[in-house]
């Protein structure tokens, strides 16, 4: 599987900005691959209740979530700034306004996929996996 991330911003007509990311094949539920875009609240990124934590997740919008473990495993979530909505003029409507697409099982407080390996399919591989090893067995004793 191979997953590509290119996403432009133009901060201003002088500050314009392109990242380009591929995503690696090899990863696992456990330790998926994530990439996260943030915007800062606030006059130069700083609200000033939270002057004095700036790191606290309140002073920061979610723009793009994603997390990749496998074809199976993929999480995105994007969600526009609060900060455009009310720019806009359209936060007194619209309170929130999220996308979430997702394969698998995530679990967010941790940021790994739960390993959910299809039931049924392991069980038909082991059903067959019998069946083939009674075959062998009364092959070798006719």
């Amino acid at each position: 599987m191979r997953v590509s991330v290119n996403v432009e911003f133009a901060i201003n007509e002088k500050q314009q900005y392109a990242a380009q990311l591929t995503i690696p094949g090899d990863l696992k539920p456990e330790d998926p691959f994530k990439f996260i875009v943030q915007q800062k609240n606030g006059e130069n990124g700083e609200n000033k209740e939270n002057k004095e934590n700036k790191e606290n997740k309140e002073n920061k919008d979610t723009v793009v979530d994603v997390a990749v473990a496998n074809s199976d495993m993929v999480r995105v979530a994007v969600a526009p700034p609060k900060s455009l909505m009310k720019d806009v003029g359209i936060d007194g409507i619209v309170k929130s306004l999220n996308v979430l697409v997702a394969a698998g099982e995530y679990n967010e407080d941790t940021g790994v996929f739960k390993n959910t390996e299809n039931k049924d399919n392991k069980e038909n591989k082991d059903n067959k996996e019998n069946k083939d090893n009674k075959d062998n067995k009364e092959k070798t004793t006719s």
